[in-house]
């Protein structure tokens, strides 16, 4: 059915952009925690 192709076809690219930004945020957060370490590494 066109219909329920559309659904699920939305239903995925919803999931997959919030499986993008989900990842974009870990990253983020990585970083900013591993330049405070090295930082911190350096200047001590």
């Amino acid at each position: 059915d066109g219909r329920y192709y559309e659904v699920v076809k939305a239903n995925f690219e919803r999931a997959d952009r919030l499986t993008v930004v989900r990842t974009t945020t870990c990253c983020r957060v990585t970083n900013y925690y591993l330049l405070q370490n090295y930082k911190d590494l350096v200047f001590n």
